[in-house]
């Protein structure tokens, strides 16, 4: 069978992510219902498709990448929570440009906990990512919206999603799916979310339909057709 070209599939992540803030603007509901709406149908999609192939290889995993895999979802579920609040205090331009430095933190966190390198190419396109957040932030101008709070959130987010991204490259690097990987970390984001419900006091049900219709669209276009496959690829 002919693999799927990898550009392409890149190119499907970067959209599927792109959507993420758009769809957090249009929703009404409080971040983290928002989140555990979005991870709630990610695992509903995920686990009667991928279970049954990936149980075998899941028996096998030893304790440590197990652990990592939990650590993933953990960081997952905290970089939604704070990344959908940011939304609600600042501008999409600035939110989104502060999340997308998470490039910068994986990197670094690439080099000092993995002991890789970033070869030249990869650090100009790192450069060329931020060169357009920076330009989309400008494009949007300054108003009376963005704010430190927001903001801080915002880099938050980022280091915590570059966690994320690095518990992925370490998971791969010992060989094991991304099925795999999902099945443990998404299950456990979605758990994070509802202790997080549970101890904020904020209520799961309740919203309006457009809420689940929003939390399904982010669970199909950002997160399996969009981290899932730039966590791996």
């Amino acid at each position: 069978m002919k693999k799927a070209n990898p550009k392409l599939i890149l190119i499907l992540g970067v959209l599927g992510i792109s959507i993420s803030a758009i769809l957090v603007r249009m929703s009404d509901a409080p971040s983290l219902v928002l989140a555990t709406y979005r991870m709630m149908w990610t695992v509903i999609l995920l686990i009667p498709f991928s279970l049954k192939n990936t149980l075998p290889e899941l028996k096998m995993i030893k304790k440590k990448d197990a652990a990592v895999s939990v650590l993933a979802g953990i960081f997952f579920a905290l970089h939604f929570t704070l990344w959908f609040e940011s939304l609600k205090h600042t501008t999409i331009a600035c939110s989104t440009v502060l999340v997308d430095t998470d490039v910068i933190f994986a990197a670094i966190g690439y080099c000092i906990l993995m002991h890789g390198s970033i070869p030249k190419k990869g650090m100009l396109a790192i450069t060329i990512t931020i060169c357009g957040s920076v330009l989309t932030a400008l494009s949007g101008g300054s108003n009376a919206e963005a704010s430190l709070y927001g903001n801080t959130l915002a880099l938050i987010a980022a280091v915590l999603i570059a966690g994320f991204t690095l518990t992925g490259k370490y998971i791969r690097n010992k060989g094991i799916s991304t099925s795999a990987f999902t099945l443990i970390a998404y299950p456990v984001c979605l758990v994070t979310l509802l202790i997080l419900d549970f101890a904020t006091g904020t209520p799961v049900a309740g919203y309006k339909l457009k809420e689940l219709l929003i939390g399904l669209g982010m669970a199909v276009f950002c997160t399996l057709l969009g981290h899932s496959i730039l966590t791996f690829k």
